[in-house]
């Protein structure tokens, strides 16, 4: 379970699979340790501690969104070329249909 999380955040190719899956994973750890937590505090009577048993989730550094962006920008671009080669094929073949009517092929 743990490697195939890791693999699908690497290879996720937009924040909304990313914010999902982080957010599972966030979820996920915070039950945890709310449970340990919890069940520590019952085993020593004490309670007052964070209901989340003291896990903190965070991000030191600024998120590569250039990066992000970037990726999204050539992918958005191929997809404009490939959109292009398709009309330009149905263009051809279209040409090549009225030929072979005319010259009946």
């Amino acid at each position: 379970m743990r490697v195939r999380l890791i693999f699908s955040i690497l290879q996720a190719g937009s924040l909304a699979a990313l914010w999902a899956t982080v957010d599972a994973l966030a979820y996920r750890l915070r039950v945890w340790f709310k449970a340990n937590s919890d069940d520590n505090s019952s085993r020593e009577g004490k309670g007052g501690r964070s209901s989340t048993g003291g896990f903190v989730l965070s991000y030191g550094e600024d998120p590569p969104l250039p990066d992000f962006l970037a990726c999204a920008e050539r992918h958005l671009a191929s997809r404009h070329a490939l959109l292009d080669a398709h009309q330009a094929l149905n263009d051809r073949a279209h040409q090549v249909e009225n030929l072979c009517s005319r010259h009946s092929f």
